[in-house]
């Protein structure tokens, strides 16, 4: 589920091309594709930059809900 999240993310944040968003996360491209594939864990870095690239939290990109409140 983590995939489908970051890859309609990065769609919605408006980078239509894969290697676009791998370039501006400093990923290789080949990598990144099998991050959003679901073949290869993308690890820490690349979720918080992912995050911040697509204004996303987190907890969503990982659970997909929102941060809680208190």
């Amino acid at each position: 589920m983590f995939a489908r999240r970051l890859r309609a993310s990065r769609i919605a944040t408006g980078y239509y091309e894969d290697g676009d968003f791998a370039e501006d996360l400093g990923v290789d491209p080949e990598i990144y594709r099998q991050v959003e594939d679901g073949t290869r864990d993308p690890g820490l870095d690349l979720v918080v930059f992912a995050a911040k690239l697509t204004d996303r939290s987190t907890d969503f990109l990982l659970t997909g809900r929102s941060p809680s409140r208190e």
